[in-house]
C-alpha cells in the first residue's frame, strides 16, 4: 500500500489545461511507446518501454493540470500490465482508475482493462462483473476509434457478464427451476467493490 501511495498520484486532479511542455513530453512518450514495441510484440524493448514509463509519468507529476493526464495515466496502466512483471497488474488498475477519476469521459478503454485484469489476470469474477458492468454503462456511448473498438468491447462485457454470472441467476423471477420451482429470481446488478458505489445497471 505504501508502494502504491507513493507510485500513484492522488484522485483529485484535473486535466484543465493546456500545457506545451506536457504535450511535448507526451508526444516524446507516445514516439518510446511505438520504438519499444506496442503493437509489435517482435521489436518489444523493456529499457524503451520504461523510457516510455518515465517520460508519462513525469508529465503527471510535473504538470497535474495538463489535460494530458489521463492520458499518460491510461499508457502508465499499460505499459505496468502488459511489458512488465506480473504483480505490476495491481499497479495498472491503479493507473487506470487514475485515468477515469481524472477524466470520465477519458478516450481509453480503461474500465474494459480494468474488467479484463481482474478477470483474467487475478481471477476475481466479483470485480470482473463490476468493472464489465461499467463498460456497459459508461464506455457503451463511445465511438470506436484508432485501434480501440469500444463497440466490440460493450459486446464482450455482455457476454462475459452471462458467462461469470451463476445460472440460476441468469433465469427469470417466472422460469422455473429444474425441480419446477420458482426461480430466486433475476439477475442481480454485479457486487461492486467496498470502496466505491455500484452505478445503476441498464437492462441487458
Amino acid at each position: 500500500m505504501y508502494i502504491m501511495d507513493a507510485e500513484v498520484p492522488k484522485a483529485d486532479l484535473r486535466p484543465t489545461t493546456n500545457i506545451a511542455e506536457a504535450d511535448k513530453l507526451y508526444e516524446d512518450g507516445m514516439k518510446l511507446l511505438y520504438k519499444g514495441g506496442r503493437g509489435f510484440p517482435c521489436f518489444y524493448n523493456q529499457s524503451t518501454m520504461r523510457l516510455a514509463m518515465t517520460k508519462f509519468k513525469e508529465l503527471v507529476w510535473k504538470y497535474p493540470t495538463s489535460d494530458k493526464i489521463d492520458d499518460a495515466a491510461y499508457y502508465i496502466g499499460e505499459i505496468h500490465k502488459e511489458y512488465e512483471k506480473e504483480y505490476d497488474n495491481s499497479l495498472a488498475i491503479e493507473w487506470y482508475k487514475r485515468a477515469i477519476e481524472w477524466d470520465p469521459n477519458t478516450p481509453h478503454p480503461c474500465r474494459f482493462r480494468i474488467a479484463t485484469t481482474y478477470d483474467y489476470r487475478r481471477h476475481e469474477r466479483e470485480q470482473a462483473l463490476y468493472w464489465y458492468q461499467r463498460v456497459l454503462d459508461e464506455e457503451s456511448k463511445f465511438t470506436s476509434h484508432d485501434d480501440v473498438d469500444f463497440a466490440g468491447n460493450t459486446r464482450y462485457a455482455r457476454k462475459r457478464i452471462l458467462e461469470l454470472t451463476p445460472e440460476e441467476h441468469l433465469r427469470s423471477p417466472a422460469a422455473p427451476t429444474p425441480d419446477g420451482r420458482p426461480a430466486p429470481g433475476g439477475m442481480p446488478a454485479p457486487v461492486p467493490p467496498a470502496e466505491e458505489p455500484a452505478p445503476a445497471p441498464p437492462p441487458l
